[in-house]
């Protein structure tokens, strides 16, 4: 009997515990799923789009360094934008030393921002490439980078605290910076070609695979890059042809940039490149003589007319 009963109570037991694991998991599961679809990047966004500005303020940095030569310092945190449709996006300050008062800043309301220096878009754009790994130490990196690249500050940042590597990791986030708007060998070259013949055109050290969207092809020439992109092998395709131009740019987050402002407080950055990278190469053609274009019969062969 003793033993049924304890048989029993562990049943009881056992049931108890599920009915419990199963409440937690129905309140629980909405939540994290809330969460994931509330952490989405909506990448388009337009002008009058109002949002919610969110300031770390568990985790502040301090940064040192000058400001127009004289000593400067500042604090700061990473900020995410969430706007009335639920999305969200990493967003960066645009106006070092104004303060965001809060954790949640309602009423921000998107402008165009084409006037943010070239540099500093890029920078906003670019730093998730650079640093895959999107660490917090790596946001605030980034956001350091951007303030140095709005040239009406005069910013130069020399550390932040708790980051003993950010000499390395502001270098490393420059050069891609330096990288990303290097042309090609041949932008702006004329090339002399011959139909019929190939070309290869060296690209000195810029990546051709970046450009993923022809923008002009009024040579209408055999654009062939290589698999690791440094170089491209071109070939006349149209004997009508005697000049023409390839153009291609860089289409990876391109826009107007937006910022999204509220009076008094902090205005922040939506990363967009306006003028992406691109290259341009122009061409003669040399067409061997005189070229002849007949119609034939598909069946016969016979000219027709």
């Amino acid at each position: 009997m003793m033993y049924q009963r304890t048989s029993q109570l562990v049943i009881k037991l056992i049931g108890m515990i599920a009915m419990v694991v199963a409440t937690l998991f129905c309140f629980y599961l909405p939540t994290v799923v809330a969460h994931a679809e509330e952490t989405k990047i909506e990448p388009q966004m337009s002008p009058g789009e109002r949002g919610t500005v969110i300031y770390n303020q568990n985790e502040v940095f301090t940064m040192t360094g000058t400001k127009h030569g004289e000593y400067w310092s500042d604090k700061t945190s990473t900020m995410l934008l969430r706007t009335e449709n639920g999305h969200t996006e990493i967003v960066f300050c645009i106006e070092p030393g104004v303060p965001l008062p809060n954790f949640e800043n309602p009423d921000y309301e998107a402008i165009e921002a084409e006037d943010v220096d070239h540099r500093a878009q890029i920078a906003a754009a670019i730093w998730t490439r650079v640093f895959p790994n999107q660490s917090t130490q790596e946001q605030i990196v980034t956001q350091a980078v951007i303030w140095e690249n709005l040239s009406s500050y005069g910013l130069i940042i020399t550390s932040i605290d708790g980051i003993p590597n950010f000499s390395e990791l502001k270098a490393q986030l420059n050069q891609a910076i330096d990288e990303y708007d290097k042309k090609t060998n041949f932008h702006n070259q004329i090339m002399n070609l011959t139909f019929g013949e190939t070309m290869t055109l060296q690209s000195g050290g810029v990546n051709l695979n970046l450009f993923d969207q022809v923008v002009e092809n009024s040579a209408n020439v055999d654009f062939q890059i290589s698999e690791d992109g440094q170089s491209v092998a071109v070939t006349p395709t149209d004997p009508t042809k005697t000049t023409g131009s390839y153009q291609a740019k860089n289409s990876y987050m391109e826009g107007t940039p937006l910022a999204f402002e509220k009076e008094g407080s902090q205005t922040v950055m939506v990363a967009r490149i306006k003028n992406t990278n691109h290259y341009n190469v122009n061409f003669n053609i040399q067409t061997n003589g005189q070229a002849l274009i007949q119609k034939v019969d598909k069946e016969s062969g016979v000219p027709v007319p």
